[in-house]
């Protein structure tokens, strides 16, 4: 913990200060992050709302079946997912603008993890993304020689 602490005074021994125009842009980049982790966390809200009221209306209805359940289930989990990204935009808007105003080193290396954590869960799912577009290119390639 006194290592973070010390944080402070080794970037002013070391020279690493952030000019007033990084300060500017770091500010106006957290800013941004909060508003799009704002708008995040009530499209995530809406969606979870809505799947629930999706759910009860059609578990009023005389043919549900437990089979409907499946989108269901998988849209909350989706929307699980999501929810930790935007808690990690929030947490580097939330971190950077106290660590610049505050003058914490500490603070701003946090702001930096979030930020960091943010970009690798998407990175993540790009690459996730992509090998499912390739197997199913790679599918439908031999689907296509098959026939």
């Amino acid at each position: 913990m006194e290592e973070l602490h010390n944080l402070d005074s080794q970037l002013s021994d070391s020279g690493s200060e952030l000019s007033e125009k990084s300060t500017k842009y770091l500010l106006e980049a957290a800013r941004w992050s909060k508003f799009l982790a704002i708008v995040a966390f009530i499209g995530i809200g809406l969606s979870l709302i809505i799947t629930i009221f999706t759910v009860a209306t059609a578990a009023s209805r005389p043919y549900f079946s437990g089979y409907e359940l499946i989108p269901v289930l998988l849209t909350i989990v989706i929307l699980g997912l999501y929810f930790f990204p935007a808690l990690n935009l929030f947490n580097f808007a939330v971190k950077m603008k106290n660590g610049i105003v505050q003058n914490k080193a500490y603070e701003i290396e946090d702001a930096f993890e979030a930020i960091k954590s943010f970009f690798k869960f998407f990175g993540i799912l790009t690459i996730v993304i992509l090998s499912i577009y390739v197997l199913i290119f790679i599918i439908g390639g031999m689907a296509g020689i098959i026939r």
